[in-house]
């Protein structure tokens, strides 16, 4: 929807550049204006954005999944540490009899 207004917007930076220049190096600041101007740079910055947000919720979930493998194997680490215990002790006091 608002692909059709990147002319018009790269043209206000155009106007507004002289301004921009204290806050932006003009350099970087015309050559985004010249990337604004074009249409299709416009639609691959787009679809580059939409590529590495898919990566991230990609990561994201694997990220989840391993945090979930860890927690089971920390729960399950603790409770044989606990039966370990339990055997290790009945095992004392047997010999003890």
């Amino acid at each position: 929807m608002m692909k059709p207004l990147n002319f018009i917007g790269a043209q206000m930076l155009v106007f507004f550049g002289p301004f921009l220049e204290s806050l932006i190096p003009g350099e970087q600041l015309y050559r985004f204006t010249e990337l604004m101007e074009d249409r299709q740079s416009v639609e691959r910055l787009l679809t580059k954005i939409e590529e590495l947000e898919d990566k991230k919720k990609t990561a994201e979930k694997e990220s989840r999944r391993l945090s979930k493998a860890l927690a089971k194997e920390r729960e399950q680490y603790k409770k044989d540490k606990m039966n370990n215990k339990e055997t290790s002790k009945s095992r004392f006091f047997n010999w003890r009899k």
